[in-house]
């Protein structure tokens, strides 16, 4: 397989993260042994009991082995748990008491390491390991980096190890339940008190950390839940979770702007009374909002299940959520804090490289290089390997004319040209009638063109001969990042797989009698029926996809949607399964025939199994299939609806109402 360099534009793995590189460049001696673990420390914590009047606080610390590949790295089997802090509340900055003991090992194995047994050169070496970094929400940032996450300094500044290491120098931790007292504050053991550090971390007393470039990272997946809670409770104005509150509208009011939805005092004198805003909905709009998400179905990997009201993912971004279940599972007892870190390692390097058990590690650990891409076609163990199909004469010959059209052969498309000027040197027919030519008849002129040169190419030979009648047919597939069903296999899914994208050049027809076509891209919207997988004789095969495609539509906002009652294109079904892109359709409350047209992102390697993930995605072209609207500001805005009640607002509670 031809080698592929590695991308340095992108980060697809932390070893392209500058805090990789710079730990290689500051300790070459370390980074010189491929084997050295690469280790992530991610944190947070949640109550095991769900919705039980139960105070207790769980807090698992686990690590990530980033020596392994993306596919493999963040993997429910793969992540260590080192720690476990079980309490009645949270740990706060007491974290790092339970965390001396894992300190103590990731110490010694970045200054001493332990001696472990390679299979494949059949010789022991020292394995080390360090740590690049943490991971966590904002709260737990606090926890772990000691600088408080609350008040005029919540944004961590931009500051180096060293700095901080400077700032805290001589600064004395004081853990546990009772605070110092006041009469043996020395002003030696004091920071400032414009600066936001409640501790210093012990993860300084790693010897590498403070030249860490990146020591403390937010899970995205934290962010991205939270704004998505904060945006569906002030759409459906849900009490303790809306940001449309009493003290935003006070704010409004401050800042002179909006008047209308400023607070008015009730007749009474007791209360404020708020409008209701232009986004607020009444009960049925609420319902019917709450159907749409109950009913969609999205693509694998976008969501859970949102009619069983679980959580939304965000393509596998923090390990808890993995885990939390199997600990939910048990009550909690005591704290587990210690590790066997050094045990750990060497058991997962022996089982995901090759090893037998013990501590064995057959081949070098460190993830250099990237898979070109991923293929492979998915289905049940009957028919994983597909099922064999024999293609009719109408199916074959449409497949083959598509392939030859759409193969990027150089050679091939020089005698399309040909061909071309051979058919409009007939200049009696009608322009309609010469393309339609063109495209049925090029595959039987090529054969005949192809059989009178010598010395050709294999490729060209076979492309010339067409495919194998004989084929496989399958209900999935993955490609391009992405994971395609057909639509009988997503009908008995919860997931919507099966729809598909692309934009074509065209040339349009007003009509037969039309001799100033147009050309131009067109987009077209469909669902998979059937997938293919044709064979050239050996020589390589290609993916084929058969679609309905749909009219497409925009509603009076720009946004595009399809109608499944109206079909296009219905002597074209055939595609090549690289050339598409992902979308899902999600039903229009109002019109039942209407679907919205949403994309899907190519999740890359977020969900390749080890066996299959030799090869890396290409980057597929992303179109944006929505249209945006300008807000026009030199009109008057109706910020208000007249059509849902007023709110009212006890007085005397306003001051309880949440500030952010």
């Amino acid at each position: 397989m031809q080698k592929v360099e590695k991308r340095t534009d992108k980060l697809r793995h932390p070893a392209d993260a500058e805090a990789w590189k710079a730990l290689d460049a500051r300790y070459p001696q370390f980074s010189s042994e491929n084997r050295n673990i690469r280790l992530g420390l991610a944190a947070d914590g949640f109550n095991p009991f769900r919705t039980m009047n139960i105070s207790h606080s769980t807090w698992p610390i686990i690590l990530v082995n980033y020596n392994l590949p993306p596919w493999l790295c963040m993997k429910q089997e793969n992540l260590i748990l080192s720690t476990l802090i079980s309490g009645p509340e949270s740990p706060k900055n007491n974290i790092d008491v339970f965390m001396q003991p894992l300190i103590a090992e990731l110490n010694e194995l970045w200054e001493v390491g332990i001696e472990t047994y390679d299979a494949l050169t059949d010789h022991t070496f020292n394995l080390r390991a360090s740590l690049l970094w943490t991971i966590s929400d904002f709260p737990g940032l606090a926890m772990l980096s000691g600088w408080s996450t609350k008040g005029r300094l919540a944004c961590p500044r931009l500051l180096t190890g060293t700095d901080i290491e400077e700032l805290l120098a001589g600064f004395v931790n004081h853990f546990g339940g009772k605070k110092p007292e006041k009469k043996r504050k020395r002003q030696k053991n004091k920071i400032k008190s414009n600066s936001p550090f409640k501790k210093k971390s012990i993860f300084f007393d790693l010897p590498y950390w403070k030249h860490n470039v990146s020591r403390h990272n937010l899970d995205v997946m934290h962010i991205e839940k939270n704004v998505c809670d904060k945006v569906l409770g002030t759409l459906l104005n849900i009490a303790g979770k809306q940001k449309d509150h009493i003290a935003a509208r006070l704010d409004l009011q401050e800042l002179g702007i909006r008047k209308v939805l400023h607070p008015v005092l009730s007749s009474d004198g007791k209360h404020l009374e708020i409008r209701a805003a232009i986004f607020d909905m009444t009960n049925e709009e609420k319902d019917l909002f709450c159907s749409v998400l109950k009913n969609a179905k999205l693509p694998y990997g976008s969501a859970s299940n949102i009619s069983r009201e679980e959580i939304f993912e965000t393509g596998g971004c923090s390990p808890f959520y993995q885990i939390r279940g199997l600990l939910k599972r048990s009550k909690p007892e005591g704290c587990i804090a210690e590790g066997y870190l050094a045990e750990e390692c060497l058991i997962f390097c022996s089982r995901f490289l090759g090893g037998h058990g013990g501590s064995k590690i057959t081949k070098a650990a460190k993830f250099e290089s990237f898979p070109e891409k991923v293929e492979f076609p998915i289905g049940s163990r009957r028919n994983k390997d597909g099922k064999a199909v024999n293609l009719v004469e109408v199916e074959w010959m449409a497949i083959h004319r598509y392939i030859l059209f759409n193969c990027g052969n150089k050679e091939i498309d020089s005698l399309i040209e040909e061909h071309r000027i051979l058919i409009e040197g007939q200049a009696k027919s009608k322009r309609y009638n010469r393309e339609r030519e063109h495209s049925e008849d090029f595959w039987k002129w090529m054969k005949g063109e192809v059989g009178k040169k010598d010395n050709i190419s294999k490729e060209l030979e076979v492309l010339a001969m067409g495919p194998n009648q004989s084929a496989k047919k399958y209900s999935g597939y993955v490609l391009n990042g992405y994971r395609f069903h057909t639509k009988y296999r997503d009908a008995k899914c919860t997931i919507q797989n099966s729809g598909v994208f692309l934009t074509a050049l065209t040339t349009s027809f007003a009509s037969s009698k039309d001799q100033n076509p147009l050309a131009g891209d067109v987009n077209y919207y469909g669902a998979i029926e059937e997938i293919f997988e044709v064979d050239y004789w050996g020589e390589f095969s290609v993916v084929v996809f058969k679609c309905c495609w749909y009219k497409e539509d925009k509603d009076l906002y720009g946004l595009t949607r399809v109608n499944f009652n109206r079909l296009c294109q219905k002597s074209n079904p055939y595609v090549l399964a690289s050339q598409v892109q992902q979308v899902f359709y999600v039903e229009d409350p109002t019109e039942k025939t209407m679907y919205n047209v949403i994309k899907k992102l190519p999740r890359d390697w977020c969900d390749v199994e080890a066996e299959n993930a030799n090869e890396e995605a290409e980057d597929p072209v992303l179109h944006d299939l929505h249209t945006s609207v300008p807000l026009e500001t030199d009109t008057d805005i109706n910020w208000c609806r007249d059509d849902v009640p007023t709110r009212q607002v006890p007085i005397k509670a306003r001051t309880n109402e949440e500030t952010t």
